[in-house]
């Protein structure tokens, strides 16, 4: 037996994600049962199916139409995913709770009482679950390949120390800050480095670079970074050309360890990230001025997210 393919003008999908119309789709027939044309074609009354390339290609676009439409709302706190739009979520990663729980931090029972409606999703949380759908969108696969590395990484009792220069680590954010036409402040990007070292920490094992944290009087600062850009106070930093980020760029697990960092805490203001980290025991069980031991930090962040 053999298909014939044709390209339809119109075709109706309707998934978790919501019903959408897409146009120029492939089907496949079975043309000694009935011949079809792109002008006869009746997707309720026609026998046909579609290629799995196809398939995944319009639970994609449609994903894509969901994040357009409500990521504003998701980023404002005025939209809350359903269980059922989360089992969607995961359903599209191709993995199963157990592992979604790993990808996005959480315990599968705390998982499963959030899709029951019994456990609220915290905004963290949830800007998280909508970076790895982002990502699962653009790179379909991403998802596992992010799960062995986190999984991976808790095997290994040693934390794998990357030594990266912490410039580089910072100018990436200051581009990408930079090219999103949003201010980021020497204040924002001390806490922002702050919090990547904590993600690499707790969810990967790694330790970016080596300088300190000193736990000073607005949060913790890395004190280099402090003398480069002091001189702009409250400025937005402007990129430097001259730094050399392609040792950030080309590594997958920084870039994912980045792009946590921004999702998560991108979103904040300056001021708000340093009142966030008076809370949180590294920096309010360290005397001021005093090194943040790197024990307090990779302790915080490893139970942060367990």
């Amino acid at each position: 037996m053999k298909f014939k393919k044709i390209i339809v003008p119109k075709f109706i999908h309707e998934d978790a994600f919501g019903k959408n119309v897409f146009s120029d789709v492939e089907i496949l027939f079975n043309p000694e049962e009935r011949e079809i044309t792109p002008e006869t074609f009746n997707q309720v009354e026609d026998e046909f199916f579609l290629a799995d390339d196809q398939i995944d290609q319009l639970a994609s676009d449609s994903v894509r139409r969901y994040l357009n439409h409500y990521l504003p709302s998701i980023v404002k706190g005025e939209y809350v995913l359903s269980g059922k739009e989360i089992d969607a979520i995961i359903t599209f990663c191709k993995v199963n709770r157990s592992e979604f729980s790993d990808l996005i931090g959480l315990d599968r029972a705390s998982v499963t009482r959030i899709i029951k409606g019994e456990q609220s999703l915290k905004k963290d949380v949830l800007l998280l679950i909508i970076e790895r759908l982002k990502d699962e969108v653009e790179s379909p696969g991403i998802s596992r390949v992010v799960l062995d590395k986190i999984r991976n990484r808790r095997d290994v009792s040693e934390i794998e120390n990357l030594n990266l220069d912490v410039f580089s680590i910072a100018e990436y954010l200051i581009r990408f800050f930079e090219r999103r036409m949003d201010n980021l402040t020497h204040l924002k990007l001390q806490k922002l480095l702050y919090y990547a070292q904590g993600i690499a920490y707790g969810r990967y094992n790694i330790r970016l670079f080596n300088e300190p944290f000193l736990a000073w009087q607005h949060g913790p600062v890395i004190r280099t970074v402090y003398d480069k850009y002091k001189i702009v106070q409250g400025n937005p930093i402007s990129e430097d050309k001259d730094v050399d980020i392609s040792s950030v760029v080309n590594n997958d697990a920084v870039i994912s360890i980045l792009k946590e960092t921004i999702s998560l805490y991108g979103i904040y203001s300056a001021w708000t990230l340093r009142n966030k980290t008076h809370n949180e025991s590294p920096w309010s069980e360290t005397e001021q001025s005093e090194e943040i031991a790197d024990e307090k930090i990779i302790n915080y962040f490893r139970n942060a997210f367990v």
